[in-house]
């Protein structure tokens, strides 16, 4: 039996594709509200110096038949039309 997404839970983990600053540090999948969800996250520091997590909640990533596989997570946030930015 495999594992069941709980409601509104979810699993994040260090992104160890990023390649730029503008890819998100940390990545993963969760469920709101029966919905499944992909996470982003981008480590920051306030102009206090503390330390920080921005995030962005959207649409899972789904690769359909006929569109390649994307090379980065910066292209797969660019061909399901969400761009991640924290603000």
């Amino acid at each position: 039996m495999g594992y069941t997404q709980k409601d509104n839970s979810g699993v994040a983990f260090n992104n160890e594709r990023k390649e730029r600053d503008s890819q998100p540090d940390i990545t993963g999948k969760g469920m709101i509200f029966g919905k499944e969800v992909s996470i982003a996250m981008w480590k920051n520091t306030s102009k206090n110096g503390k330390p920080y997590l921005a995030w962005k909640v959207g649409e899972p990533y789904r690769k359909t038949e006929d569109q390649p596989a994307p090379s980065s997570q910066q292209d797969k946030q660019e061909q399901s039309n969400e761009i991640y930015e924290p603000f």
